[in-house]
């Protein structure tokens, strides 16, 4: 009895498994192997890896254009060592990839940070568009790692909480100059009334 339970509900999970496991990119499926990263992105290129300033907010043209003076492209899908996608390669090029996409609600401030690009293979990138986000990230997980997504991630949320402290700083210094100054006219109109009263004394003894 309980053989032909197992064996009733193994058909249903059977036709089920397609609809519960992960979408992939057609790019995904015919090219990984599971360690052919090259294909994908430059590993160089990680710009929380790079550059000073990981929160700093860049558009995807400053991001290119500063890959492109520290570093020699001489990977796949370089066009005359550069990054970038001229029009007639069908995407077989690099661009600039967000490894958290604005998908995420709490990341879409934030994705545009120096710490959340890479250079990625431009018929992929497109590709991961088209996955749902869930579907999208298990991917990357499996080509960036997960040391590197997870490295992206937190920094993603130092920056949150570095622009927060930024501003809960500045609304106590507003306050702080408001409080100072408040004292400041008071003490003064206070020192001006005494003054004004202790001349009016020297005036009635004369």
């Amino acid at each position: 009895m309980h053989k032909q339970y197992i064996q009733f509900y193994s058909f249903y999970i059977i036709l089920l498994l397609p609809l519960v496991t992960a979408e992939h990119t057609k790019y995904y499926n015919q090219n990984w192997t599971g360690n052919n990263t090259k294909l994908f992105f430059d590993s160089r290129t990680f710009g929380i890896d790079l550059y000073f300033n990981p929160c700093e907010i860049v558009t995807n043209t400053q991001y290119r254009e500063y890959i492109n003076r520290v570093i020699l492209c001489n990977e796949t899908w370089c066009v005359n060592n550069k990054y970038y996608c001229p029009s007639y390669t069908s995407r077989n090029c690099y661009e600039v990839e967000h490894i958290y996409d604005i998908n995420r609600p709490e990341y879409s401030k934030y994705r545009n940070i120096i710490g959340n690009r890479v250079m990625a293979w431009g018929k992929w990138n497109g590709a991961l568009g088209l996955l749902s986000y869930n579907d999208s990230l298990n991917e990357k997980y499996d080509i960036y790692g997960e040391n590197a997504m997870i490295k992206v991630q937190k920094q993603i949320y130092k920056c949150q909480n570095r622009r927060y402290k930024a501003r809960v700083i500045a609304i106590v210094l507003v306050i702080f100059i408001v409080i100072a100054t408040s004292i400041a006219i008071c003490s003064y109109y206070s020192h001006t009334q005494r003054k004004n009263n202790n001349h009016r004394m020297m005036i009635e003894i004369l």
